[in-house]
């Protein structure tokens, strides 16, 4: 069933891809010695390969030119099952639950996945990645973000490391006579002006400063005050965030902008399509998203605004310096099931499909679709020709199956000077990234009551925000999260930490 969603995907009319520290190059050979970097040798006979994906929108339509040119390239016969983002985690669920599952299945790291990969249900690739070309370089840091007892049964994603971001509407900042914020002071009275001082200029009292879907994104402001970023390991502890000054500090700057309406006031039930709605139409001066989105709500927010100018920034430069959040997204993780891949050797084959989707060739198909149908060669770059219709035919293909997103083997693209600032600002940030230190270690507390224990917190910092409940409401509700579990996932943490680092 083929339904349509949102996609947030960098350079929505200019495929720009994003720098991280994965090399897809073509040069020498794997370790095996085989000169095309393959473990396994080339079959007369297509490989056959069943996939579950996420569809963010319209999926492309079976059998489509970039799905027969993957086919011709890598010998495989590839069938996918497109399933909606909204019903993808119940479905995936609903597939391990009933041990129906394709030979590749892309979920993200939840608790459910990690204890299906404990169990067994998935083939182990670490041993097999040296054996590949591009798979073998990629980033250490990804394959660490993702294992369950020291052993990496997936294909990460490796979007860039540090590109979260607060985007805002640079023209206003002008208006306002304002410059980008370095602190929370700062910030408060950014989205102050950009609330009460008639910004755009038409007025009427019509603008409100921050646009903010739930508090998925509270960490980024955590840590670009100086916190750390969800978990943190000091003195031998695991320290969550919400126990921290700078949590608090925070809290009290978003319950300032929600009690004078400088923040829209269904955050708690708001959606990012909402969210973003607001900031692409002129009505809210900043919203948080990555980097690349920047250019990609300017291109919309310019038609019918001209006038229109965007900018967004990362870090703040004070109280402690830069501080950025580092994440590893999880959110296409690729899994081969034992359940429907019987032998090592057809796992090979699978693994080697996924290595030959960083072959140039493939790299650029997936990166930038068709020249002279989604793109044209302009000095020496990539420019989209039509953005639309490489959405529409490529974007959801390329998401789900290129597990990089470095690509040195493609054309660079020609792009807004926004992209060419994300492109600079998501590999400049990593030196300043803050990574949850939890998302390395395995609690089986945690996979069995992770969301429960998130839900407490949230659910408080919402009340906290709207004014429903105080500091010491909040304390108390720290301690229900200690005795629901909280401590128990703590102690498993650092117990695996103190494993992994043999203390």
């Amino acid at each position: 069933m083929k339904q349509q969603g949102w996609l947030p995907v960098k350079g929505m009319v200019v495929a720009s891809m994003l720098l991280t520290t994965l090399a897809c190059s073509t040069a020498g050979t794997s370790s095996s010695g085989n000169p095309e970097g393959s473990a396994v040798k080339k079959e007369e006979k297509p490989l056959e390969l069943t996939m579950a994906a996420v569809a963010y929108q319209e999926p492309p339509v079976d059998g489509n030119e970039i799905e027969k040119r993957i086919a011709a390239f890598t010998n495989t016969k590839l069938s996918i099952q497109w399933i909606p983002l909204a019903a993808y985690t119940d479905k995936i669920n609903l597939m391990i639950a009933s041990g129906e599952l394709p030979k590749v299945v892309n979920a993200n790291y939840s608790p459910t996945i990690q204890s299906a990969m404990k169990s067994g249900m998935f083939w182990e690739i670490g041993p097999h990645l040296s054996k590949f070309k591009n798979l073998s370089t990629f980033n250490k840091a990804y394959f660490d973000h993702t294992v369950v007892d020291g052993k990496v049964y997936g294909i990460p994603s490796s979007r860039p490391i540090t590109r979260q971001s607060l985007i805002y509407r640079s023209d206003w900042l002008k208006n306002a006579g304002l410059k980008e914020p370095k602190n929370l002071e700062e910030l408060y009275q950014v989205l102050k002006a950009y609330t009460q001082n008639d910004p755009d200029k038409n007025g009427v009292n019509d603008t409100v400063g921050l646009a903010m879907e739930g508090l998925g994104k509270l960490n980024n402001i955590v840590v670009m005050h100086g916190g750390p970023n969800k978990f943190a390991i000091e003195s031998g502890k695991l320290i969550p965030d919400f126990e921290t000054n700078e949590y608090m500090d925070v809290l009290k700057f978003m319950k300032r902008l929600y009690a004078e309406k400088l923040m829209n006031q269904d955050f708690a039930v708001a959606t990012r399509a909402q969210t973003q709605g607001s900031f692409t139409t002129g009505k809210s001066g900043m919203v948080q998203a990555v980097s690349g989105n920047a250019y990609n709500f300017y291109a919309v927010l310019v038609k019918p605004v001209p006038q229109a100018e965007v900018d967004y920034f990362t870090a703040f430069e004070e109280p402690k310096g830069r501080k950025v959040v580092a994440e590893i997204n999880t959110e296409t993780l690729t899994l081969i099931p034992k359940s429907s891949v019987k032998t090592e050797e057809e796992l090979l084959r699978i693994l080697a499909f996924f290595d030959k989707l960083a072959e140039p060739e493939m790299a650029t198909l997936l990166a930038r679709g068709i020249e002279g149908k989604h793109y044209k060669v302009e000095d020496g770059k990539a420019l989209t020709t039509d953005g639309a219709l490489f959405l529409k035919e490529v974007a959801d293909l390329r998401n789900q199956l290129l597990k990089t997103w470095i690509f040195h083997n493609t054309m660079p693209p020609k792009q807004h000077a926004l992209l060419d600032k994300s492109d600079r600002s998501d590999k400049d940030d990593e030196k300043y990234g803050v990574f949850d230190a939890s998302k390395t270690l395995t609690s089986a507390t945690y996979m069995e009551r992770g969301k429960e224990l998130e839900q407490i917190i949230t659910d408080a910092a919402t009340q906290f925000i709207m004014g429903k409940m105080d500091e010491a409401g909040f304390r108390k509700e720290i301690e229900k999260w200690r005795k629901t579990g909280g401590d128990k996932m703590l102690d498993e943490f650092m117990a695996d930490s103190n494993k992994k680092n043999k203390k």
